[in-house]
């Protein structure tokens, strides 16, 4: 059959044949569907002043932990790599800026609650925070980043809190630590 304009008549083709032991199945509702368990919160309070030894991945929110240092404060507290620090005092610091969590983790006593995911993949902790540069920290009433000497592998500076020690900032540094 054609068309007025010599179109040929397109036919809706038939659809295919299904046979009757193939089901669909419908998708479970949304109450049906099984809930990932909560994260696990770790609550600890610190009461000393002095460097928590907390090295997080970014100067930014969200703040992971990226390594528990043995000269910390927060050193067998149960923390560990992967834990995000989600409040201080009470408050929700998830979006909070670096500043402003430094201030908020000063004054002592301060309650502290971060999450654990389930699964956290360990990693061998690095021999030195600055491996890849030679350098190494030690502790001194918080921590404190060695001068590099002539011919030096990266330009790294050290921005000091008051009660929280020295934070390496610059450079190839991946963690930083309060």
């Amino acid at each position: 059959m054609m068309l007025d304009h010599d179109s040929p008549l397109v036919q809706p083709s038939a659809a295919p044949d299904i046979a009757p032991e193939s089901t669909v199945e419908p998708l479970p509702r949304l109450s049906e569907v099984p809930q990932p368990p909560p994260l696990r919160r770790i609550d600890l309070v610190f009461e000393q002043k002095g460097s928590l030894g907390i090295e997080f991945k970014e100067l930014a929110a969200p703040f992971v932990i990226e390594q528990v240092h043995s000269t910390g404060l927060a050193y067998n507290r149960d923390l560990q790599k992967g834990d995000q620090l989600i409040l201080v005092g009470g408050e929700d610091v998830t979006q909070l800026a670096w500043d402003e969590l430094v201030q908020k983790l000063g004054p002592r006593p301060v309650l502290v609650t971060f999450e654990r995911p389930d699964a956290v993949e360990e990693e061998p902790a690095p021999t030195s925070f600055m491996s890849g540069f030679g350098s190494t920290m030690r502790s001194l009433g918080g921590s404190v980043m060695e001068p590099f000497g002539p011919g030096r592998a990266g330009d790294v500076g050290c921005r000091t809190f008051r009660s929280l020690g020295c934070i390496g900032v610059g450079g190839r540094i991946q963690g930083l630590m309060v």
